[in-house]
């Protein structure tokens, strides 16, 4: 299941791709990656890590704060039942 942080990346990516005006196809052949993994990443279904999001970074002339942006507006929970905050 999709966590509010991988949504909100996943939306911001979709976001910055339209603003560009690169369909998903585009940016699958501009980043490298498949586009069954665009699709997963706009949908939140897989998590992007560090090294990914900076290709996109490069691909959208973006920095990796600008993924972030607006992110607090999720309300923080502490801790998940495994003691792994990136499981929140």
């Amino acid at each position: 299941m999709p966590k509010d942080t991988d949504l909100h990346i996943g939306r911001r990516l979709r976001e910055f791709r339209e603003a560009k005006g690169l369909s998903q196809e585009d940016t699958a052949e501009q980043s490298g990656f498949p586009l069954a993994k665009i699709q997963q990443f706009e949908a939140g279904e897989h998590r992007i890590t560090a090294s990914e999001l900076w290709v996109f970074c490069r691909v959208f002339g973006m920095r990796p704060s600008d993924f972030f942006e607006g992110l607090d507006a999720y309300p923080v929970s502490g801790p998940t039942e495994d003691g792994d905050p990136r499981n929140q």
